[in-house]
Order: structure tokens, then C-alpha cells, then sequence
């Protein structure tokens, strides 16, 4: 079964349950079913031949979801772009994938996305836009769907939709460690991985799943798009993270689960708006992308009343492994978990020998819930896999019962005279400070001893700490000198990756050496 078939059986069982809901409205699960089943057809009768490509620029919203579903159906490659790109990025993605449709917004905070596309060399030949962003267009998405004709859906999808170990989604991968690529996502891996977070988090049938993060990658996309139809449960989409328009969403839709990142954790934590959350509301908030630190974790719990559950993975694998409702705080809060159930995770050293429980080491996993490799790039495909096992590029270690505690990416650690420093470890610290909201730690090249670390810190509303501040906090803490940063720099906000929420610390960096 694909995901699209999980929403037709859904539709058989609980055909008036509000399934999704996003800031225009909601759909019953047979409405999903009927819309998505009319567009296929719409999409497959425009003669595009199985396995060519579609390309939308979407913010999360119920368009954007139908959209998905009517490529599994009618045997479509999505390719799924992150609306923060711009021409650069997406030129690049049109000449790789030379799609004959685009999907866009029309003008969406303050981007026209027809513009965009009408600038480059590689404009697909038809651009569709959305009503409620483009206004009365006879070109839009919605004319496409309301023109087909439900009779010729049968004959015009026979044969034509993917299985669930194709691949639907040409996904983009967040960047962080490079150039931004292209991953063929299989959707059985995606389902299993949701399913997986369905088990371990204790996602129940009733509860009302937001998710402030973007429906096309992470804990949003394995348990929102592909999890969610194998439960019944609802699925609140929202377009932009925005603190104060968050907590509204959260009490208005009466949400138990969230779906977030770090960075949206401690906003939420330092924003008056999250009183309004009636305490106890919200069962479980599910972090994903980077390691929440335990103290605001702890905190968050305090303040909401909710578990918080962590998850790991990397978008150019899948899902890799996860907290499970009834480990230990020590575990559930401080690592992301065992490796999900068909994944084997195995800890090497510089030599590739394995490494004891406990050591840290370079992670690499293998197993059930992968993708399905990169789009056009066999040889950076086999690159990737190092002896049948994908390379994280991620140091950690394991504990004796298998529990994943990162470090931090590979390329971030800092050597610092011979030594090593772990940035996961120094920012885990630092987030203890009651006045530093978030932090990332950079290594910075330095004549002497190669590199230093540098602390890029948020304050805090109102608050002044500074460098001899956190300095004396982290001897305080008992830290070794030489892991205490050298220079600490302070933003108002750290940038992100265009693909989510993830900390760019190469732009951070590059930041903070412009300004040396």
C-alpha cells in the first residue's frame, strides 16, 4: 500500500472525521480521498507519461498534501522545494528534473513565485497557482482538480500508481553538510518510520497532531504526511513557524501533539503567547533535527505539561532512531534513542573498527527505513554507503542498551591543539544558563593551536550576559579548560537552513569571519 491507499481505506472506515485542517479550513478523510483521487486523474490526463516529474513550491497546507497524494496515485516524481528557495537554487532543480508542471503559491509573504519561475531558462511549460494565493486565475491547481471528470479516473490512473518501495518524492536534503541534493524518498521506508513514531511516541487515534514544521522532510513528514493515514488521528498544518501565531494555533485546534525543533522548543519557552496553552493540553511535544537540551526540555515539561520525545534521522537516509514513551528521563532526554526497529546502527573509529558501548565514534546505519539513494548521482550514491552502511557523518556514541547520544556533525568538530571538541556537548552547557535562549558552537581558524571555538549566543529578552559571564558558568560547571570557548559572539538570531529549522553553522561561520 502507498500512503494515498491508506487514505482510501481511511476514508472506508471514518469518512466524517476531520482529517486535515490547516489556517483555511479542513477536510473529512473522504474528502481527502475524493480530491486527491479527482486531481490524479486531472494530473494524469494532462498525457504526463509515469515517472515524470512535478515540482511545487508549497508552504504546509491541505493543497500541498492532496498534491502529494495525487503523484503516488497517478505515478508522478514531486519534486518537493522548500519555499524559501530562490532563483538560484530552484534554476538549478529545474534543469536536474526538467519538470513539465510547477505548483506554486502565486504571492506568498511577499514572493511572487510565477515571477520567479518566469525569470529563469528552465520555466516548466504550465505553472499552476493556488486560489487563496493567487486569487480567481483560471490557471490554478483547483480549476485542474474541478476539471476532471470522476468517470475517467479508473481509466486514466490504471497501472499508474507507485508501490511503497518507489520512490514518489524527488526530496531536497537540508544542506548541511554541502550542496543541496536531491534524494529519491521511498515511500515504504517513510511509512515504516512513521509507523515507528506512531509506536514508540504513544500517538494515539484521538489526539490532534500539529505540525509547526514543514510537511515535506523530518517528524512532519514520516509521522504527518505518511504516519497519520495509518492511524486516523488529525493533522493541523500550518505554513510559517511564527511564535505568537503558533501558541493561538496550538489552543484553537486544541492540539496534543506537536511537531517541532529545538529553536521552536525554546521560542515557545520564552514567549508570553505559550501562557495562553492550557497546561496539560499538549501530551507529547516531538523534537527532531538537533538534540533539545535537557534543560530546556525539562523546562518545557514544567511549563506545558507534556513529555518531550526525541527523533532522530538524516533526510539523505531516513529515519534512523527514536525515544520510546517509557525510557528513562536520562534517556528519553538526552539522547535520541535506539535505532528504529529494521535499522542496524553500528559506532566505528578513524580505522573503521568498531568501537566498544560508550566510545564516541563516526555513525553509520543501514536497514529498513532508508531512502532510496540520489537522484541522477549513482556514483555520489555509492560514496555515501561505506562497506552496505550509509555514512551519517555524524559522531556519537551508543550506550550497553543501544541508546544514540550525537556529538555533532562530523565536519563540526573541532580540533583544538590535538584535541577533540564535541559543540554538542559545549552547547548542552551553555543552554543551562537561565539567560541564553539558543546557542551553536563554531570552530574558528586559529595560527596556533588550528582551531578555537567560538559560542554564537541568543540572549534571552532583557537579558545582558556576557563572555566573562558564560565563561565563569562553564568553569562552574566544571568543564575542561580547553573545551571552554575562546570567543563568544551575540545575535539577535541564528540562521537557519532554507529546508527547515536546522542552525546554518556554515553561514554562521562565514559571519562571524566577516566580521573578524
Amino acid at each position: 500500500m502507498n500512503t494515498a491507499d491508506h487514505v482510501e481505506r481511511l476514508a472506508a472506515r471514518v469518512p466524517d472525521r476531520v482529517g486535515l485542517v490547516d489556517e483555511a479550513g479542513g477536510l473529512t478523510w473522504a474528502e481527502v480521498a475524493d480530491r486527491s483521487r479527482q486531481l490524479a486523474a486531472a494530473l494524469a490526463g494532462l498525457g504526463l507519461p509515469r515517472d515524470a516529474a512535478v515540482i511545487e513550491q508549497l508552504p504546509a497546507s491541505i493543497e500541498l498534501y492532496l498534491l502529494r497524494l495525487a503523484c503516488e496515485r497517478a505515478g508522478l516524481r514531486l519534486v518537493t522545494v522548500p519555499p524559501a528557495f530562490r532563483e538560484a537554487e530552484v534554476a538549478r532543480l529545474l534543469a536536474a528534473t526538467r519538470p513539465a508542471v510547477a505548483v506554486v503559491p502565486g504571492t506568498w509573504r511577499g514572493t511572487d513565485y510565477v515571477a520567479l519561475l518566469d525569470g529563469l531558462p528552465e520555466r516548466p511549460p504550465r505553472v499552476l497557482t493556488l486560489r487563496r494565493w493567487s486569487g480567481p486565475s483560471a490557471d490554478t491547481l483547483e480549476a485542474l482538480e474541478e476539471g476532471a471528470r470522476a468517470a475517467d479516473a479508473d481509466r486514466l490512473l490504471a497501472g499508474r500508481a507507485y508501490h511503497a518501495e518507489e520512490s514518489s518524492q524527488l526530496g531536497i536534503t537540508s544542506g548541511s553538510t554541502g550542496t543541496p541534493k536531491l534524494v529519491n524518498v521511498r515511500i515504504g521506508g517513510r511509512q515504516r518510520t512513521g509507523a515507528a513514531h506512531i509506536q514508540r511516541f504513544g500517538v494515539r487515534e484521538d489526539d490532534v497532531v500539529i505540525a509547526l514544521t514543514p510537511l515535506i522532510t523530518g517528524t512532519a513528514d514520516a509521522l504527518g504526511y505518511h504516519g497519520v493515514p495509518q492511524l486516523g488521528c488529525r493533522l493541523v498544518l500550518t505554513e510559517h513557524f511564527e511564535t505568537e501565531a503558533a501558541c493561538a494555533a496550538i489552543v484553537r485546534h486544541r492540539a496534543t501533539v506537536v511537531i517541532g525543533v529545538p529553536t521552536m522548543a525554546m521560542r515557545l519557552l520564552a514567549a508570553p503567547a505559550a501562557a495562553a496553552i492550557p497546561r496539560g493540553q499538549i501530551r507529547l511535544f516531538l523534537s527532531h533535527a538537533a538534540i533539545l537540551p535537557r534543560p530546556a526540555a525539562e523546562a518545557l515539561e514544567a511549563r506545558l505539561g507534556c513529555r518531550v520525545m526525541q527523533a532522530y534521522g538524516l533526510f539523505d537516509f531516513g529515519g534512523v532512531s527514536a525515544t520510546s514513551a517509557g525510557d528513562p528521563d536520562d534517556v528519553r532526554l538526552t539522547t535520541v534513542g535506539r535505532p528504529l526497529d529494521g535499522n542496524e546502527l553500528v559506532v566505528l573509529d578513524e580505522r573503521g573498527q568498531p568501537v566498544p558501548p560508550g566510545t564516541p565514534g563516526r555513525l553509520y546505519v543501514r536497514g529498513a527505513h532508508a531512502n532510496g539513494g540520489y537522484f541522477g548521482a549513482p556514483e555520489l550514491t555509492r560514496q555515501a554507503w561505506a562497506n552496505g552502511y550509509y555514512d551519517l557523518m555524524e559522531i556519537g556514541y551508543q550506550d550497553a542498551q543501544g541508546n544514540v547520544t550525537l556529538l555533532g556533525r562530523a565536519r563540526d568538530l573541532i580540533i583544538r591543539g590535538g584535541q577533540n571538541l564535541f559543540p554538542a556537548e559545549i552547547e548542552a552547557l551553555l543552554a543551562r544558563h537561565p539567560d541564553v535562549a539558543e546557542t551553536a558552537v563554531i570552530g574558528l581558524p586559529h595560527a596556533d593551536l588550528g582551531e578555537i571555538a567560538c559560542a554564537c549566543v541568543v540572549r534571552r529578552p532583557g537579558a545582558r550576559v556576557d563572555a566573562e559571564g558564560l565563561l565563569a558558568f562553564l568553569r562552574a560547571q566544571g568543564i575542561a579548560a580547553f573545551k571552554r570557548p575562546e570567543r563568544f559572539e551575540f545575535f539577535e538570531a541564528l540562521p537557519t537552513l532554507a529546508t527547515g529549522h536546522k542552525v546554518d553553522k556554515h553561514q554562521l561561520r562565514a559571519s562571524v569571519l566577516k566580521g573578524a
